[in-house]
Parts: C-alpha cells; structure tokens; sequence
C-alpha cells in the first residue's frame, strides 16, 4: 500500500539517509518483505511452487505500479531490495521448517 502513496521522491531526505552505507530505504523494502512468504505459507493451501510464485509476482507488482504513476518513482534497486527481502523471508522459512516445507502442501 505504502508503494502508492506520495511519500517519498528522488530528492526527499529518506533517500539522502545511510547506515552501513546503505540507503535507510532500501533497507526498509527488505525489511517490509520479510514476511511475505511464510505468511502466504501458512495461510494459503496452494503448493509451495505456486506461493513462491504469487510471491515473486507481489515483489515485481509493488514496484512495477510505481512506473505508471506520475508521483511515484521505479527503481531497480528498491526491486532487488524487495527481492532480497523475499529472499531472506523464504531462508528464514526453510531454515526453521528445515524438511517440513514439502509435507505442509
């Protein structure tokens, strides 16, 4: 949702912030898809392939919608961090679940 809204711009001081030469929004798209995965896990019933799937296409959506508004601003490394975010949930996941992904389906 926050991707629609007009908060932020090329020359805002979110951009201008760092922290381990970071930019502190890159840092909070990781952080905001997190989640995404092992939530869809466990409340969807589909097959894990079709979550990653449904997954992936929510990280691509939630930058992509921001090409065609005129207030927003696309940007491939808010995509990676969206991704790497997704990343990181779906490891978070595996890692805890080790051999209980496959028989959750």
């Amino acid at each position: 949702m926050l991707a629609i809204l007009p908060l932020n711009g090329m020359n805002t001081t979110l951009n201008n912030n760092y922290t381990f030469n970071l930019r502190w929004d890159y840092v909070l798209h990781s952080l905001a898809f997190i989640p995404l995965f092992p939530l869809l896990y466990f409340v969807s019933k589909d097959r894990v392939q079709r979550k990653l799937l449904f997954a992936l296409g929510i990280v691509i959506f939630t930058e992509g919608i921001q090409y065609l508004l005129p207030y927003r601003t696309f940007n491939l490394n808010d995509l990676a961090a969206n991704g790497f975010g997704l990343i990181i949930g779906i490891s978070l996941l595996f890692t805890i679940n080790k051999n209980k992904i496959y028989k959750h389906e």
